[in-house]
């Protein structure tokens, strides 16, 4: 029968009612294995947003020490979301890596156990308690454990026979560690450390004895175990041969696990070693410590790389070819190498000279440090957009400051004239104060929407619903805030009646947006906003003859608090409130835009008809 891995007992265990989800360290994305579909796409940030503020930083250290192969195997208790606010249900996780055939660890698999089966652990608890005492009396090998002053707890049968016979069986109950063995230093001092040695008795018996201190998560010493085997009989028969062994053993044991060091350090770290003549322009090559050394001239080697690293190799090169004694050092970018295509590779090598102090050849390593000047890249890109946020948050407060201001300062302004006013003006008045505060509610809502969505996600409330109706009553509403009579609003509803499965109040704020944001760069021309169904997808626009948008703001635009025109009324938020939805829905949004000849702006959303009835009747 095939032994069974411990991947497989976590299956196993996922099949009994634990959670199991895995993380895949090249694609950076958290996948469903089962229990636990929540975590599915998730990336290893938004994972941890889920749990308790206090234990994410343990949760992602105890991730980074695997992906790192610090820890063959990881456990961290955490608190995770409950299903209803405030609430915290507590975790047991495991920690275990999938290693790929390169060494790296390629995925995380994460055993997830709700810690409440107080009682069922207490009788798991009990019976191995009781399986460990029965082994316990029944060991081949003295064992005794000991309180931090040395006096002995517990001993078995076979600790009374060996130290019985040492120190007498009726001193046994007084016996004290710390007059046995000088150890007492040891296993007092802040971090005791286990000790092993080999004791000659009175007797001339020889004992090995294995002291092993336990401390609670705080460093105070709880108990001290000690384990006492007789090894007289196997001293006696293998004294001489191991003596005469160990020196030759030791020492090709040494040369050969370094070299086992050396070659895995190398195929792992993509590490090439390289040797090159002072009188010769060629240098040799090898990446397993062979004797059989590949060969490359100057030349070949400098053809395989990009024209901007030549400048660099040939000045070093030099140092070699006069044979200076001066080390060399280069970061070169090449087009290709034995374990990759395009690399970055950190040469470095030292003179070496003979013994009149001449250097006759070069000797060093050139290593693929392609990841690390990728994500010193990605740092710099990450750093910058950091930079960019910062200023985008700076701007948006300003804007927030004034774009708040002006429909209070209206507001209050006009509230001040009704006393005063006729009816008429008071009419004119209201409509104002109205239109000022719809403004100010509808900042305010966007502010909220994208608060939600980034701590929460997009949440999606789906039903059928008449979407020919919800459109036509919406457009009646919108309608009534094109007040530029230079602008034509166009409704293009093609159904007498579309069923479809919908979050109607996610869409109707999309194309609420849509036109809002029309509306503002519109200044002649028309306004049109319509929809149709596709067999698969719900497909809502809206198009404009308004300014347009420029090609270089395009990608941006729908961003947070991104604004084309900063003169413009608006948070800059509308736009990233309707990527939020469209992405949270499964679907993508775009934007064609012509700078002075308007845009059209449209979301495209997966959705099941129910029944479908064009203009004319057909279905």
């Amino acid at each position: 029968m095939q032994e069974q891995t411990f991947i497989d007992i976590l299956y196993e265990e996922a099949l009994r009612g634990k959670e199991v989800f895995l993380y895949d360290v090249r694609e950076r994305l958290c996948h469903d294995v089962i229990g636990s579909p929540e975590s599915e796409g998730n990336t290893l940030s938004e994972e941890a947003l889920t749990l308790h503020p206090t234990d994410m930083g343990k949760f992602l250290k105890a991730t980074n020490a695997i992906i790192k192969r610090e820890k063959s195997v990881a456990n961290v208790n955490v608190r995770h979301k409950g299903d209803e606010p405030g609430k915290w249900e507590y975790f047991r996780i495991t920690l275990v890596p999938e290693i790929s055939k390169d060494g790296e660890v390629e995925k995380i698999i994460y055993q997830c156990t709700v810690d409440t089966e107080s009682l069922k652990r207490e009788e798991e608890v009990a019976n191995i308690s009781a399986t460990f005492q029965q082994l316990f009396e029944q060991s081949d090998t003295a064992q005794a454990y000991f309180d931090p002053q040395g006096r002995i707890l517990g001993r078995n049968k076979m600790a009374d026979e060996i130290f019985g016979r040492i120190f007498g069986l009726d001193q046994m109950p007084k016996l004290n560690l710390y007059d046995i063995y000088a150890i007492e230093d040891i296993v007092s001092a802040n971090d005791p450390q286990p000790v092993d040695f080999c004791l000659r008795t009175r007797y001339d018996r020889y004992i090995e004895v294995s002291i092993r201190p336990f401390s609670d998560d705080n460093g105070q010493l709880l108990f001290i175990s000690a384990t006492v085997s007789e090894v007289t009989n196997i001293r006696n028969i293998f004294r001489e041969t191991i003596q005469k062994r160990r020196q030759v053993e030791d020492t090709n044991s040494r040369v050969e696990d370094y070299a086992k060091r050396i070659v895995s350090l190398m195929e792992f770290g993509q590490i090439v070693m390289w040797n090159m003549r002072v009188d010769e322009k060629r240098f040799y090559y090898t990446s397993d410590l062979e004797d059989q050394w590949a060969g490359m001239t100057l030349e070949e080697f400098a053809q395989l790389m990009y024209d901007d690293s030549k400048e660099l190799y040939h000045r070093e090169i030099q140092k070699i070819i006069e044979g200076r004694n001066e080390n060399v050092s280069m970061l070169v970018h090449v087009r290709h190498t034995s374990y990759s295509g395009d690399a970055w590779i950190a040469v470095s090598g030292v003179p070496v000279c003979d013994k009149d102090g001449k250097v006759t050849e070069f000797f060093g390593i050139q290593r693929d440090v392609s990841d690390m000047k990728n994500n010193e890249d990605e740092l710099r890109r990450e750093t910058e957009k950091t930079k960019n946020s910062a200023m985008l948050k700076t701007l948006f407060i300003e804007n927030m400051t004034h774009e708040i201001r002006t429909p209070l300062n209206a507001i209050v302004g006009f509230s001040d004239l009704l006393h005063d006013s006729d009816p008429e003006t008071k009419q004119q008045i209201t409509e104002i104060i109205k239109a000022n505060c719809l403004q100010l509610e509808r900042m305010i809502s966007n502010i909220f929407d994208i608060s939600n969505m980034e701590s929460e996600g997009v949440k999606m409330e789906y039903d059928f619903a008449d979407f020919s109706v919800v459109f036509h009553n919406l457009c009646a509403r919108l309608r009534l805030q094109v007040t530029n009579p230079k602008v034509e609003f166009i409704e293009d509803n093609p159904y007498s009646k579309c069923v479809l499965n919908i979050d109607r109040f996610r869409a109707e704020q999309v194309i609420s947006n849509f036109v809002s944001n029309a509306i503002k760069f519109t200044d002649a021309g028309r306004i049109k906003t319509g929809y149709h169904y596709d067999g698969k997808n719900l497909y809502v626009y809206c198009e404009d003859t308004g300014r347009g948008i420029p090609n270089d703001r395009k990608k941006e635009i729908f961003e947070r608090f991104v604004k084309v025109d900063n003169f413009v009324s608006g948070s800059g938020l509308g736009l990233a409130i309707c990527k939020a939805i469209a992405e949270g829905g499964g679907g993508s949004i775009g934007v064609n835009s012509e700078p002075g000849r308007g845009s059209r702006f449209f979301v495209k959303i997966p959705a099941e008809a129910k029944e479908i009835i064009e203009e004319n009747g057909k279905q």
